[in-house]
């Protein structure tokens, strides 16, 4: 299996529903159930990504292939898709900051996590390094006596490193930002830290409906809903096997054949196959969902 690193960024709020939940909030996000951290699960991420090729390419042919057919009645014949992909798992999450308007943060346990899998799948690791705690990536993220304000927050101690602007200036590259966009905002911090940021941070709108006849809310139609916010970074990896078979129409009928997994990956990293920005979650007639999905190549310079 060709296994490949993604980068998910965010362009705009996020909301990968978990379902209705009893408390303040009533249309919660994904999260991971052992940390808590948002996530986006792998079954709403490939469907996602399904909806994308299919808009696309407009080819049933190709949809299946790499995704599998839709199960459309037990009499009906399937096909096992070619991809398997990883739950979308948080990498940095922007944060309200005294400087720099946002900062990108992340902790050990991410990027500890990251190496692990990273290492599990012969990729490159070279460009997280040896990272440090209670560092940032430019000295001009720093207010008074080296503090990093994070929202209401004020995180005392840091020091600008350079394996940190190593981390940043890689992810800004390989997403292809402009320069400093990413590298002049990103700190590691404590777990601890990021664990009651990722709590804490998310956004909680109220969502309602106006009886048209009243001028007030409908009956039933006032709830609460979290959201992801925009720039948040996830990271997933997708693998690719052979195809089954592949259905090519020919002047007599139809001709069989497989991709091998190299060529399963180079559909999906086709523009023209699967668009680097795509919706994904609710809220897609309001502008949610939109994300960016990056491969991470090797060889990125500092």
């Amino acid at each position: 299996m060709k296994r490949q690193l993604y980068v998910v960024r965010a362009l705009s709020a996020l909301h990968p529903g978990s379902g209705s939940e009893i408390g303040i909030v009533d249309l919660p996000i994904q999260r991971e159930k052992h940390t808590g951290f948002p996530k986006i699960d792998a079954s709403s991420f490939k469907g996602a990504m399904r909806a994308a090729v299919r808009e696309t390419v407009q080819d049933d042919a190709v949809v299946q292939n790499i995704f599998g057919s839709d199960v459309t009645g037990v009499d009906q014949p399937t096909q096992a898709g070619a991809i398997s992909l990883s739950d979308c798992r948080l990498l940095a999450l922007p944060v309200k900051s005294l400087n720099n308007i946002f900062v990108y943060v992340t902790c050990p346990f991410v990027l500890n996590r990251l190496q692990g899998e990273l290492m599990y799948t012969a990729g490159d690791q070279s460009w997280i390094g040896s990272y440090q705690v209670g560092t940032v990536s430019s000295a001009d993220m720093l207010a008074i006596n080296d503090g990093l304000v994070l929202d209401e927050y004020v995180l005392d101690g840091f020091v600008p490193d350079e394996a940190t602007h190593v981390i940043a200036t890689s992810l800004e590259q390989q997403l292809g930002l402009q320069s400093g966009f990413m590298s002049d905002r990103f700190a590691i911090i404590s777990d601890e830290q990021f664990g009651q940021l990722c709590r804490l941070g998310m956004e909680v709108n109220a969502r309602i409906r106006i009886n048209p006849e009243s001028g007030t809310v409908a009956e039933g139609a006032l709830f609460y809903e979290e959201n992801i916010p925009a720039e948040t970074l996830f990271y997933s990896f997708i693998g690719a096997t052979k195809t089954k078979r592949f259905a090519t129409k020919v002047e007599n009928g139809y001709q069989f054949k497989e991709w091998t997994a190299e060529e399963v990956m180079e559909q999906l990293e086709d523009p023209l196959v699967l668009p680097p920005v795509f919706q994904i979650g609710g809220g897609a007639t309001i502008g949610h969902g939109l994300i960016q999905l990056q491969p991470v190549r090797e060889g990125v310079t500092s």
